[in-house]
């Protein structure tokens, strides 16, 4: 059904109301609420289509990468771990953020491992999802692929890569709202065209996807919907152990 710019609601959030925790605060300084009303306004008016398509999704959940580990060993890794998930039935497995090379190694070492994504490991990793047919979604360090001058002018994103059962790289999201510090040491933010960028997979689901802090703010899932998303994954370095389940029971 047409939905109507009414039913598009942007608030305006007080900090203190919203938490009186100071970190907290901080996270709703990367709210974007200007660039939110706008990319919701340019997709209006729209029409939401119901999909006959079903499937199954993995979702991988791994210890902190260390530093040293060779690139090869981190494919290695993801090549078993998406073989694994195919033989269970998936159609997609959802790695963590930054799993090709680690969250915490250091920006020394990020910067090391940065890769574009035309790069040596989205490429192994495109490989993969064509030999097993299965899509996969991994995080990694995403060098900008404008010409840089010197090093310390290269542009590194948080990212996450959507490739499907193919082997077609349909996107890579690069994250748009840096959850502390260290990020914004490490990383540049995305463009905010990132928050409503909606592919298509095989099956004709539609899909969205965001990273970790994203998932923070309502807009960003409210938008992927405006735009046409079935499904939204979230990938996350939280490091709080291995779960028994994705939901809570109840």
């Amino acid at each position: 059904a047409d939905i109507p710019r009414a039913q598009v609601l942007t608030t305006t959030i007080s900090p203190a109301a919203y938490c009186a925790d100071i970190q907290r605060n901080d996270y709703l300084n990367e709210r974007r609420p200007d660039a939110y009303l706008e990319l919701a306004d340019s997709s209006l008016p729209m029409s939401l289509s119901a999909s006959a398509a079903s499937m199954i999704v993995s979702v991988a959940q791994t210890t902190e990468v260390d530093a040293n580990l060779e690139a090869a060993e981190c494919i290695e890794a993801v090549a078993r771990d998406a073989a694994k998930a195919k033989a269970q039935g998936a159609h997609l497995i959802l790695f963590p953020e930054l799993n090709l090379t680690g969250y915490s190694i250091g920006k020394k070492a990020l910067e090391k491992k940065a890769e574009t994504k035309d790069g040596e490991l989205i490429r192994r990793v495109r490989a993969i999802a064509r030999e097993l047919s299965i899509a996969i979604i991994v995080g990694y360090p995403e060098l900008s692929i404008e010409q840089e001058t010197t090093q310390s002018e290269r542009k590194i994103y948080n990212s996450l890569a959507v490739i499907d059962e193919t082997g077609t790289l349909l996107h890579s999201y690069k994250k748009t709202h840096l959850g502390n510090d260290y990020e914004k040491e490490c990383f540049v933010a995305g463009d905010k065209s990132e928050l409503v960028k909606v592919v298509t997979l095989p099956n004709g689901i539609k899909l969205g996807v965001v990273i970790c802090m994203d998932s923070e703010f309502p807009e960003c899932m409210r938008l992927l919907a405006l735009h046409g998303a079935q499904l939204i994954l979230v990938a996350t370095a939280l490091a709080n152990g291995p779960q028994e389940s994705v939901l809570p029971l109840k």
